[in-house]
C-alpha cells in the first residue's frame, strides 16, 4: 500500500464579480459564524450545529480539507 501524501496546490479562480480561493485560517471566524448558523447547517448533512471553531481548525490540518 503507497502511503504517499501528495500536495495540490488549489488554485484561485477569479471573474469579474467573483474570487474563488482556497481556504486559509484568517477565515476561521466568518466560517465559524457563517456555518453555525441554524439556517445553514439545517440543510446539510455534515456541518454540525453548533459549529465550533476547533472543527474548522482540525479539518484545516487534515488531508480532508476539499471533502467539505
Amino acid at each position: 500500500m503507497n502511503n504517499t501524501i501528495y500536495q495540490v496546490e488549489q488554485p484561485t479562480l477569479q471573474t469579474q464579480r467573483l474570487i474563488l480561493r482556497p481556504f486559509t485560517i484568517a477565515d476561521a471566524p466568518d466560517v465559524q459564524r457563517l456555518a453555525g448558523a441554524w439556517e445553514i447547517a439545517a440543510m446539510t448533512l455534515t456541518i454540525p450545529h453548533p459549529y465550533v471553531i476547533n472543527s474548522l481548525l482540525w479539518k484545516s490540518t487534515t488531508d480532508g480539507i476539499g471533502d467539505w
